[in-house]
This record gives C-alpha cells, sequence and structure tokens, in this order.
C-alpha cells in the first residue's frame, strides 16, 4: 500500500469534522490557536485530543502526516 500524505490542515479538517459528529465543535474552535490551560476549569482540552486522534487515525490507515502550520481562520 502507497503511503499518502497529508499536511496539517488536512488532519485539522478531518478532527473538526469528528467534534462535529460528537457535537464538541464548539469546544474544539474555542481551543484553536490557543495554549492549553489545564488549571482552566473551562479547559476541555478537544482541540488536542481530537487533533492527537485524527493523526493516529490516518497512521493506521498508512498516511503519513506532515508539520505544515494550519492557516488562521
Amino acid at each position: 500500500m502507497a503511503e499518502i500524505e497529508f499536511s496539517e490542515v488536512i488532519v485539522e479538517r478531518f478532527a473538526r469534522a469528528w467534534a462535529s459528529i460528537d457535537g464538541k465543535v464548539e469546544a474544539f474552535d474555542s481551543e484553536r490557536g490557543v495554549a492549553p490551560d489545564y488549571d482552566d476549569p473551562g479547559y476541555t482540552g478537544h482541540f488536542e485530543g481530537y487533533m492527537a486522534e485524527a493523526k493516529e487515525l490516518l497512521k493506521r490507515a498508512g498516511c503519513h502526516v506532515t508539520l505544515s502550520p494550519s492557516p488562521s481562520r
């Protein structure tokens, strides 16, 4: 199986779609581009979590994720 390469932008789109399916897109969007504050009770970690899971899913599917930065919305 040939390796398929995805940029960080595409991974973020997968992660956001997944968050949307789970009904967590608002938390995902609010934490995008913000440094994690683990002491903040309002911090959910949804952005970090969905990004990590999307990368892992793509990796297990034989894809490669590049480290290009995500553009601003």
